[in-house]
């Protein structure tokens, strides 16, 4: 429930580590003080609460390895194209609930590159950024079918080995001509902890590469 923090040897989770979120707060891994190491082995359950409001899309991101879209499912509806055929959830219109943002689409304006999964066999890249419908919970289909319009309180997991060490986020720059539309990336944050921005920043093999503010949307 609250902070693990590395300070020597190898935990290995077999599985029974869980980070807890509630409407109180969120567990964290600190860092260990080494950029290559693994502290940890095995699965480990990184849960993100999301409290009872209206229904929305949300900004989201893995903080484990190689889960996929079906992880997410397990807690709220998902749909897509093609519906059950593909592992999503049917719907009427099988509208996307989840989408990435591919910077490399250039014909059209920026908002031409929102691209959803084909299917829920989709892995869910450390460092990528998600825009994910969440309707709330799996108890009611009320929520699936629109009957049901609240969102309730859910609690969204992914389940894997932590992301540790240095991590590659995958951003592009591709040229249209059109520079307002170029090199927009929706990225996230792929570590299960806060991420310290100004420090980020402060970084002098990072400091030429970043704006010194970034904005938040929720």
């Amino acid at each position: 429930n609250g902070t693990l923090t590395p300070t020597a040897g190898t935990l290995a989770s077999g599985g029974n580590l869980v980070l807890v979120s509630t409407i109180n707060g969120t567990a964290r891994i600190a860092n260990g003080g080494c950029t290559t190491c693994s502290y940890i082995t095995g699965n480990v359950v990184v849960q993100r609460y999301v409290p009872e409001t209206a229904r929305r899309f949300r900004f989201m991101g893995s903080t484990v390895q190689s889960t996929t879209l079906a992880d997410w499912k397990n807690e709220t509806y998902i749909t897509g194209p093609g519906g059950a055929v593909n592992g999503f959830d049917p719907s009427g219109s099988n509208a996307p609930s989840v989408y990435w943002y591919n910077e490399a689409l250039i014909t059209g304006d920026l908002n031409i590159g929102w691209t959803s999964p084909a299917n829920t066999s989709e892995v869910l890249t450390p460092g990528k950024g998600y825009r994910i419908f969440v309707r709330g919970d799996r108890s009611n289909s009320g929520r699936l079918n629109g009957t049901v319009t609240d969102q309730n309180e859910v609690t969204l997991n992914v389940v894997g080995v932590p992301n540790q060490g240095n991590i590659t986020v995958p951003i592009s720059f591709t040229s249209s001509g059109t520079i307002a539309n170029d090199g927009w990336n929706l990225v996230s944050n792929p570590y299960a902890s806060p991420y310290n921005w100004n420090a980020h920043y402060d970084d002098s093999s990072t400091h030429s590469k970043l704006e010194p503010f970034i904005m938040i949307y929720s």
